[in-house]
C-alpha cells in the first residue's frame, strides 16, 4: 500500500485519521495528465472504529498495539517513498495528531470543504448489500461530521448485532484524489487581520488589510492599525463570506503589526518570461506571480546576493523565467 498525503481531522478534542491511499499495481487513466496513474483515493485510516472520532490518547493507545514505539520491524506502507517500520508508523500518527486540522480549516485554504460519508453493507462473499448500504452523504462542518461519525457507529452496530450483515465499513473521504496542501493553523486564539492575498485579476496587491467588509462590498487599507480585527480563528470564519476567501489571508495581528514596522529591502528581481522582462512578485507551491509595475507588490530583498540566490532556488530550471537581473530601488518603510 502507498500513502500519498495525511491529513487528520480534527472536531473539537477528538479526531479523525485520515489518509490518501493508492495501490501498487491499480491504475485508471487520468484524463488531466493523459497518461495510466496509480489509483488513489481519500480514507479514514484505522485499526477499529474505536480511533474514529477518538482523543488522541485512545488513537496512540490502539497503534501502539500495532506498531510499537520502539521497534524497528514490520514494515507497513509506502509514505512519500519510504518504508514505514512500526516505530516511523507510530511517529506518522503522533504527527498526524500533531497537525490535525478541521473541515473549516482547510476549506479556508483550498476548494476542498466536503466530506462524503457512507456506509458500506457486504454479505457472504464479500457481495456489496445495497439495500442496507446507506446513500452518500456530503458533510461540510465539524458539527455534521461528529453528527454523522457517531451515529454511523450505532448502525453499523445495530446492523452487526442483528446479524443482518457480514461486514460493514464506515466510509468517510474527501472529494478528489489530489493531496491537500494545506498549512496548520497554530495560534486560534489570538487577535487576527484579514491580508489581502491578490485583487481581481489574478494580480498581487500591495500590503493591506481588509477594513471592512459585508455581503457585497469589502474595502482595504494599507494601515493595519485600520485593520478590521477579528477576536479570534473561528471568530473570521463566521464573519468573511464565502466569496472573499480566496483574496485575503488570515494572520494574527502581532505578526501583521511586526510586519509593518519592518523596513523593505532596497532591492527587486527582474526576469525574461517569453521574450518580455518582469518584476517578480512571489512564489507559491503551484504558481509564480509577476508584474510589469514596479509598485504592484513587487518582492523586495535585503540584498543583491540574497534577490540571485532566491531565484536559483525557486525559479531556475523549473519555470520559463530566465536572465535574472537585480535592481536597486528607493528604499521605504
Amino acid at each position: 500500500m502507498i500513502v500519498y498525503d495525511r491529513r487528520f481531522l480534527k472536531c473539537g478534542e477528538l479526531f479523525i485519521p485520515m489518509a490518501l491511499f493508492g495501490d501498487n499495481n491499480v491504475t485508471e487513466y487520468d484524463y488531466r495528465s493523459k497518461r495510466e496513474v496509480r489509483v488513489r483515493r481519500w480514507d479514514t485510516f484505522v485499526y477499529s472504529d474505536e480511533m474514529l472520532l477518538a482523543p488522541a490518547g485512545k488513537i496512540m493507545e490502539i497503534v501502539s498495539q500495532f506498531h510499537p514505539k520502539k521497534s524497528n520491524t514490520g514494515e507497513s506502507f509506502v509514505f512519500h517513498g519510504k518504508w514505514m517500520d512500526d516505530a516511523a508508523t507510530y511517529r506518522w500518527f503522533e504527527n498526524g495528531i500533531k497537525d490535525a486540522m478541521s473541515i473549516e480549516d482547510i476549506a479556508w485554504q483550498t476548494n476542498q470543504n466536503t466530506l462524503v460519508g457512507e456506509i458500506r453493507v457486504y454479505q457472504e462473499g464479500f457481495s456489496y448489500d445495497s439495500a442496507l448500504s446507506s446513500k452518500q452523504e456530503y458533510l461540510h462542518s465539524t458539527k455534521e461530521i461528529t453528527e454523522w461519525v457517531e451515529n454511523a457507529k450505532k448502525r453499523k452496530a445495530e446492523l452487526l448485532a442483528n446479524v443482518q450483515a457480514k461486514s460493514v465499513y464506515i466510509c468517510l473521504g474527501f472529494i478528489g484524489t489530489d493531496p491537500l496542501h494545506v498549512s496548520v493553523i497554530k495560534n486560534r486564539t489570538e487577535p487576527y487581520v484579514a491580508q489581502c492575498r491578490r485583487l481581481s485579476m489574478g494580480r498581487v496587491s500591495n500590503l493591506s488589510y481588509v477594513e471592512k467588509i459585508d455581503s457585497s462590498r469589502t474595502t482595504y487599507t494599507e494601515d493595519v492599525d485600520k485593520a478590521y480585527v477579528f477576536k479570534d480563528i473561528e471568530d473570521a470564519y463566521a464573519a468573511i463570506p464565502r466569496w472573499v476567501r480566496d483574496y485575503i489571508k488570515l494572520v494574527p495581528l502581532s505578526t501583521a503589526k511586526a510586519a509593518q514596522g519592518k523596513p523593505k529591502g532596497e532591492y527587486v528581481l527582474t526576469a525574461v518570461l517569453y521574450g518580455r522582462r518582469v518584476y517578480i512578485q512571489k512564489r507559491t507551491r503551484r504558481s509564480t506571480f509577476y508584474t510589469i509595475d514596479l509598485e504592484a507588490g513587487t518582492k523586495r530583498f535585503y540584498s543583491e546576493k540574497e534577490a540571485l540566490r532566491w531565484f536559483k532556488d525557486k525559479l531556475e530550471g523549473k519555470s520559463h523565467f530566465s536572465d535574472p537581473v537585480v535592481e536597486k530601488v528607493e528604499k521605504s518603510n
